[in-house]
């Protein structure tokens, strides 16, 4: 199964945004993490069928509704098959 890690920029944290992507990776059937960056992003690693993934990242380009996503960043990774769930790092 693919996987990818997005890097998120923008308004993105404070936001509700790590619980948006947490609602449509479940949405899609996803599994995976997201996480706050240091630096203001937020990091989401999902895994799943392309075209979940494909339609799960529609979504990030868009985010919550007081998001602003200045861009997204997508790197395709090593899949992870001990992962079972969508969770979200604090």
């Amino acid at each position: 199964m693919p996987r990818v890690k997005l890097r998120i920029r923008g308004r993105v944290q404070g936001v509700g945004f790590r619980h948006f992507a947490k609602t449509n990776a479940e949405k899609y059937g996803l599994v995976g993490h997201t996480k706050n960056r240091i630096d203001g992003s937020v990091e989401v690693e999902v895994q799943g069928d392309r075209t979940s993934i494909q339609s799960f990242i529609g979504a990030m380009h868009i985010g919550p509704g007081y998001a602003e996503v200045g861009s997204v960043e997508i790197t395709e990774i090593e899949e992870n098959s001990y992962e079972k769930t969508f969770r979200v790092i604090f």
